[in-house]
């Protein structure tokens, strides 16, 4: 599968991750990077003091933005539900980090996998 995908199995995949996702951020944007996708790291510290994070800040993926655009999806955790919980209600469904950490070391994404599934279809 990885012969077969050529190292690009998330290429033109935008991921959105929220801030209280417990995978570590750094390893996850290598991981989608790596393999042709991108990242957008929501951020909690909008403000000057936390200038790091405020490089890697995004704005919120809205029902507009993921509607519009194929291949946006949100990677999320429980502990974020104010931040997703109206993309749900559209209808969009809200990945776990798992998704991509084990679709990675499958070579094979499985949008239907329900460890992979936070909230949706």
């Amino acid at each position: 599968r990885a012969r077969a995908n050529k190292g690009r199995m998330f290429d033109g995949m935008v991921f959105y991750v929220t801030p209280k996702v417990s995978v570590d951020k750094k390893m996850l944007k290598n991981v989608i990077t790596a393999h042709g996708g991108q990242v957008r790291l929501l951020c909690r510290y909008p403000d000057e003091k936390h200038t790091e994070r405020r490089q890697l800040r995004t704005q919120t993926p809205t029902t507009r933005v993921l509607r519009d655009k194929q291949n946006h999806y949100v990677l999320s955790c429980s502990e974020d539900k104010t931040t997703w919980r109206s993309l749900a209600e559209a209808g969009h469904t809200i990945y776990t980090p798992e998704l991509v950490l084990n679709g990675t070391l499958r070579q094979e994404i499985r949008w239907d996998e329900s460890a992979a599934i936070l909230f949706g279809k």
